[in-house]
């Protein structure tokens, strides 16, 4: 099972623990300002090591990225991980998807690579091993 859908039952489950605690003579206060600061804990933690591993991927990946100016990049980085964030719905919906069935999607783009390369021509200058 994936981490994010185990982390996220756990903090759904410590809610519902938060909410039953005046049952069992615990004020809801005591009980609630644990939980949203290990809640905010976890998502700062999570966001953090996926900026971090964004950072990681443009040092890596710096000579393949051309033609992005240095604010762009900032805010992929920073923007990046809210992106991911969308995977924990999906992947919870994918855990309790009944009857998954792979489909055929036909494409019937008729654009072939000598069609890219054109516009790559067109657009920036190549460089050859002989220059």
């Amino acid at each position: 099972m994936p981490l994010c859908v185990i982390s996220t039952s756990i903090f759904i489950l410590q809610f519902i623990c938060v909410m039953l605690a005046p049952l069992f003579g615990i004020s809801i206060q005591e009980a609630y300002i644990p939980y949203f600061t290990n809640l905010l804990n976890m998502f700062m933690t999570y966001y953090l090591t996926l900026v971090l591993t964004s950072i990681l991927i443009f040092i890596i990946e710096h000579k393949r990225i051309k033609n992005v100016s240095f604010g762009k990049k900032i805010l992929a980085v920073l923007v990046n991980p809210f992106f991911l964030f969308l995977s924990i719905p999906m992947e919870f919906v994918a855990l309790f998807t009944k009857n998954v069935n792979w489909t055929c999607i036909p494409h019937i783009d008729t654009t072939n690579f000598g069609d890219l390369n054109e516009g790559v021509c067109k657009t920036q200058e190549i460089k050859t091993f002989n220059d």
